[in-house]
Order: C-alpha cells, then structure tokens, then sequence
C-alpha cells in the first residue's frame, strides 16, 4: 500500500514539474521575443500566442502606435516574421500584428 502511495505521489510531482517547465519556457519564449524587438527596434512590444495540441496555433505582436505610426503594414510583417523565426522552433499558423493606440485625454 506504501509504495503505490508512494508511486502515486511521484507521479503527480512529475506532472506538476512538467507543467511548471512548460510555464516557464513559455514566459521565456515571450521575454524573449519582446526583448528581441526592443534590442533591435527599439519598440516597447508585447507578444502573445497560442499553443494547441503541442502546435503553435497563433502569434499576435502587439505595437504602440506612437512607435510605429511611420511603418508599413509589409515592414510590420517582416519584422513579426524575424521575431516569430528567431523565438519559436515551428512557424505558427497564424500571425497577427495589432497596433495599440492610447486613447487622447486632452480636453
């Protein structure tokens, strides 16, 4: 009985640190690439994705308008596309770019 106890206990540590160490390779993966951006661009992003089934379904960049007003959509997606490349082992399935406007509270 102690040793299925003990079997069961084990087991479940394991589990639990392997869900911790997919936590932390997915906050690294997200520092990672918010601070490849801000190494190379100079731009505060934020970085979001979405894992399905152990498949890299999406990744969305975030940009704040005030950083990249003067930018084209085509130099946006080239510069997701190097992000996405350099952080992640597959290519998502998709890509989503979202810029981020603070709203004007002059009166």
């Amino acid at each position: 009985m102690k040793r299925i106890l003990c079997l069961l206990i084990m087991s479940v540590m394991l589990v639990a640190c392997d869900a911790a160490n997919g936590l932390k390779d997915m906050l690294n993966k997200q520092q990672k690439a918010q601070n490849l951006v801000k190494e190379k661009y100079g731009w505060d992003a934020q970085v979001g994705f979405e894992i399905y089934n152990g498949d890299l379904s999406q990744v969305t960049l975030v940009f704040s308008a005030d950083d990249v007003r003067d930018q084209s959509v085509a130099h946006l997606e080239s510069i997701a596309r190097e992000v996405v490349s350099a952080t992640f082992e597959s290519a998502p399935q998709a890509m989503y770019i979202q810029i981020a406007s603070t709203a004007d509270n002059k009166s």
